[in-house]
């Protein structure tokens, strides 16, 4: 297998692990809240240190706004999570507190994503050579 990787070129292994880490998400959707949460925790944190030792750019106010919002939603999420809210036989129980987790956990996933996306933190090579795909004949 060939590896090279364009866009994360210099950002050294965080963006690599960071790829991992992304390419996990597809698995953690029907995982148990407090997984997901945990692991959006994690994205938060590789992002936030590949940004943080980019000493060659300067964050934009944006985005330090978006950083901010994240760990704020993580900090609620964690705050607002209870065990129940997991137990399948307390679903309906927990479904309203339930759902507005799932909201503000999708809210935080874009903003990840956008930051990965903005800051062009992970590529398509890089996936393809974690889930194993040939494209050795790609540009």
């Amino acid at each position: 297998m060939v590896y090279r990787s364009n866009n994360t070129a210099g950002k050294g292994g965080m963006a690599f692990i960071l790829s991992l880490t992304l390419s996990e998400q597809v698995r953690q959707l029907e995982a148990p809240l407090i997984a997901r949460i945990n692991h959006i925790a994690l994205i938060f944190n590789e992002i936030k240190a590949i940004l943080d030792a980019d000493q060659d750019k300067k964050l934009s106010e944006e985005d330090r706004a978006n950083l901010k919002i994240i760990s704020d939603n993580i900090d609620a999420l964690r705050d607002s999570y209870e065990p129940f809210i997991d137990d399948p036989e307390a679903r309906q129980t927990a479904d309203s507190k339930r759902k507005k987790c799932e909201k503000l956990l999708d809210l935080t996933r874009y903003y990840l994503l956008f930051l990965v996306e903005k800051h062009k933190l992970c590529d398509i090579s890089t996936l393809k050579h974690i889930s194993g795909v040939s494209w050795e004949n790609e540009e």
